[in-house]
């Protein structure tokens, strides 16, 4: 699942009222971008939802710009998403490829592998979930003593 844009958010979830906001805005006085997890954003949004917080469009001043070919990026950039003034103009976004562009068949194991590689670097997608090691594991076990 990727993290909503503005345009894209559930306004009627708690959760994602106010998630594209806290998406990439969340700094140090330094303007470092504390980086936290998408489970921890959205119960913020839920929080501040909850609290009474409302999205007025016609009351926003500023605007978020995400960097060209990202909206769908599951984590938009640490640091990425720049606010600016609300008339400033939309960057130009190139279309995407047809998704029969790309013929995955064609490509071999390691080109596939470099490719989900660097779509993990993008964002764009989540590495696998590591598995837990299945050697060397201490074992617990429950012992019946009779006395």
């Amino acid at each position: 699942m990727a993290i909503p844009t503005q345009a894209t958010a559930d306004m009627e979830d708690p959760e994602e009222h106010a998630l594209w906001v806290l998406m990439g805005s969340i700094t140090t006085p330094d303007g470092d971008a504390l980086i936290t997890t998408e489970e921890c954003l959205r119960k913020a949004s839920s929080i501040i939802t909850r609290a009474g917080y409302r999205h007025h469009p016609e009351l926003q001043e500023i605007k978020q710009i995400i960097p060209g070919g990202m909206e769908s990026v599951h984590w938009m950039g640490v640091g990425a998403v720049e606010w600016v003034d609300i008339d400033t103009p939309d960057p130009e976004v190139a279309p995407a490829p047809a998704s029969d562009a790309i013929d995955l068949d064609a490509m071999s194991g390691s080109d596939l592998i470099r490719l989900a590689e660097r779509l993990q670097e993008r964002g764009v997608i989540r590495p696998p979930e590591e598995s837990l090691p299945t050697e060397d594991v201490a074992q617990v076990r429950t012992i019946e003593v009779n006395y």
